[in-house]
């Protein structure tokens, strides 16, 4: 990777500041990231305001994984659905020509 192929950007989450060093054709991925955790921070912020930041924080990353999760778990079924629902249209097919 070309030295022009990367930089450095600040994300902001509440009054914390993280400088990262990423590749340039990666920036809107990582603002993206960027906006998602602070909405998320937000949303339990008005939930549960007497919480730290801090733990708003833990609490917006539990959900983000358990969203991945849930991800993962659909996209390790999916061939294995996909599959059935291909052996259901052979079985139709079959019991039709008999």
């Amino acid at each position: 990777m070309e030295k022009n192929d990367v930089f450095t950007i600040n994300v902001t989450f509440g009054d914390w500041r993280l400088p990262l060093t990423i590749p340039r054709k990666d920036e809107e991925l990582y603002r993206n990231a960027e906006k998602l955790l602070s909405r998320l921070c937000a949303k339990y912020r008005h939930k549960y305001n007497q919480k730290s930041n801090e733990e708003l924080m833990i609490i917006s990353a539990y959900h983000l994984a358990v969203a991945l999760k849930k991800r993962d778990f659909i996209e390790d079924t999916l061939p294995v659905s996909e599959k059935l629902e291909l052996l259901g249209k052979e079985l139709d097919e079959l019991l039709k020509e008999q």
